[in-house]
């Protein structure tokens, strides 16, 4: 009897561990301009990748069951794609894996510093 309890205990715990990785994202799949599927949420972007992605969801609100890797070392975030739930409307919303990054001005070169318009003296 308690090795019954104990392996029904076993298969219980192996399927809510297998179920707890996966969480459902709903947003507008786009193709980016390097030809890279994209997620689109409100707090978001997501590289799409996994079961059943592919071309055809672009330009499409979707829902999927997914588990996420955190961007990283020069990588964008991943939505791992376990199971599409649906494929919805037209979408056109956009995102950029990538953000974007603030040059800056360097110490020296501040702006007017490069000497002025040719032709016209230095104020002095």
């Amino acid at each position: 009897m308690r090795a019954a309890l104990a392996l029904i205990v076993l298969v219980m715990a192996t399927v809510a561990a297998a179920q707890g990785g996966s969480t459902r994202f709903t947003g507008c799949a786009m193709t980016d301009m390097d030809g890279h599927l994209t997620l689109c949420e409100p707090d978001h972007c997501s590289l799409l990748t996994g079961v059943g992605v592919d071309a055809k969801l672009s330009g499409h609100a979707v829902t999927v069951e997914a588990s996420v890797e955190e961007a990283g070392d020069g990588q964008p975030r991943r939505v791992l794609v376990t199971k599409i739930v649906s494929v919805g409307a037209a979408c056109n919303q956009s995102c950029a894996l990538y953000s974007v990054h603030h040059r800056g001005i360097g110490g020296k070169d501040k702006p007017g510093s490069q000497g002025g318009t040719p032709g016209v003296a230095r104020p002095q």
